[in-house]
Parts: C-alpha cells; sequence; structure tokens
C-alpha cells in the first residue's frame, strides 16, 4: 500500500480573489486517487466579488487503497467564466490524527515525500 494510506491529510492555503465571474470560481480540490473511485474534498470562495485574503482548509482521510494524490488551486472551477486570485502559504500535513492538532501548537508533524 502507498505510505500514507490510512493518513489524515490537512491542507490549507491563503485565497485572495481579485474578481470572478461567478460564485464559486475560486478556490481548491484535492483528490485522492484510489484503485477505484478518487475520494475529493473542495473548498471555495462563495461570492464572486473581490475579497481580502481568506483561509481555505480541507481535511480528508486518506483510503487504504490510496495511490496517489493531487491538490488543484483553482481559479475557474466553470465552464466560459474567468477570475484572477491569488494563492499563498500553502501547508499540507499528512499523519495521524493529532497531526494537525500538533501543527497549531507549533509542532507539525510533517512528512517528507523524498523519505518516505
Amino acid at each position: 500500500p502507498h505510505v500514507h494510506a490510512g493518513k489524515i491529510l490537512d491542507f490549507s492555503v491563503m485565497a485572495k480573489q481579485v474578481h470572478a465571474g461567478r460564485p464559486g470560481t475560486v478556490g481548491v480540490v484535492v483528490v485522492a486517487l484510489t484503485k477505484g473511485q478518487p475520494v475529493h474534498a473542495e473548498r471555495f470562495i462563495p461570492p464572486a466579488t473581490p475579497t481580502g485574503w481568506e483561509k481555505l482548509s480541507i481535511r480528508l482521510p486518506l483510503p487504504a487503497d490510496l495511490t496517489g494524490l493531487t491538490i488543484f488551486l483553482m481559479c475557474s472551477n466553470h465552464f466560459n467564466t474567468t477570475a484572477e486570485a491569488y494563492f499563498d502559504d500553502a501547508v499540507l500535513v499528512i499523519g495521524d490524527d493529532g497531526a494537525a492538532a500538533d501543527a497549531q501548537d507549533g509542532k507539525p508533524q510533517f512528512s517528507d515525500y523524498r523519505k518516505d
């Protein structure tokens, strides 16, 4: 099995929407690829109006048959629409259920894909 199978993924990114053609256009999508149906979670900025910096966070339990992981920073989630946005300060933590709590205490348990 994949080294991160069965663990918890916590992903956050700061997003600032300059404009969007329609609501729910700017955001983030995390897709856990499996041998069967992929599992995903998403967070989008609801309004189409300009925003300040907003934190978009996703927590996703990774399936036991995990084969890969993809993270999309979305700036145009719909066909025939446009948007402009900035993304900054992305943080990805993969660990046991307590990893996110430890990260909030300033002691993150990071998983380095180059070592696993």
